[in-house]
């Protein structure tokens, strides 16, 4: 806007008269640019935040990757070596799918891939829907086995946790129209340490009437005699 202005006023002011023609004309021009501008830097940002995800799914962890052919030739070398040395025994195994089976194998692969990249792609833009709403003192944890997310808040009392949980889940609702069930524990008023806060929480996490249950007496004692 600043860079149009000066244009406008500088330049094209020298050109043509200041008339109220002129000035309607610039004042619409100055709307369309700022919001192509806005427009741009918002598709810049997603654009971002998708190459950022399928990076993270495309590189992460994949269990039994083979080496290329070309890249082991030293690896292949060495082993042979040894085994003339030392006389081993070895054996070279070939393997390739059948053609003919192939194209109806690719096609039951094909389904489960497109859910397995569904299922990263959703896990993947969850986790950082989690991390920019919660605080930087906050651990961001994962289960991957269960497909949960385990949030640790320091200085933080139940309620807060709450409000968190129902943000959280209010983004994940419209951005990626799932809903999210949650279960908070609070220390040292449920319990004393991590593994009996989580179970307290999975319980919640599966009965969430239990949230809005109060503390027992005997949590309230553990309470103030902590205290």
């Amino acid at each position: 806007m600043g860079i149009y202005l000066v244009i406008w006023i500088f330049v094209l002011g020298q050109l043509t008269s200041f008339t109220y023609e002129n000035i309607q004309v610039a004042i619409i021009e100055l709307v369309l640019i700022t919001a192509g501008v806005l427009l741009a830097h918002g598709l810049a940002r997603n654009i971002i935040q998708v190459e950022d995800t399928i990076e993270s799914l495309a590189f992460g962890e994949i269990p039994g990757r083979a080496t290329f052919l070309k890249d082991a030739a030293e690896a292949i070398k060495v082993e042979l070596t040894r085994c003339r040395r030392y006389n081993h025994p070895l054996t070279v195994l070939v393997m390739e799918p059948d053609s003919e089976t192939l194209q109806k194998g690719l096609q039951r692969t094909l389904q489960e891939l497109k859910l397995n990249l569904a299922t990263r792609y959703t896990y993947a833009r969850l986790c950082q829907i989690i991390n920019e709403a919660a605080r930087r003192t906050d651990m961001v944890l994962q289960q991957s086995k269960k497909g949960r997310f385990i949030i640790i808040c320091p200085e933080t009392e139940l309620h807060d946790s709450t409000i968190l949980a129902n943000r959280i889940q209010a983004i994940a609702q419209e951005n990626l129209g799932i809903t999210i069930s949650w279960g908070v524990a609070a220390f040292p008023a449920e319990a004393i340490t991590f593994d009996e806060l989580l179970h307290k929480a999975e319980l919640k996490l599966l009965s969430p009437m239990a949230r809005f249950l109060p503390l027992s007496k005997e949590s309230n004692g553990l309470d103030k005699e902590k205290s």
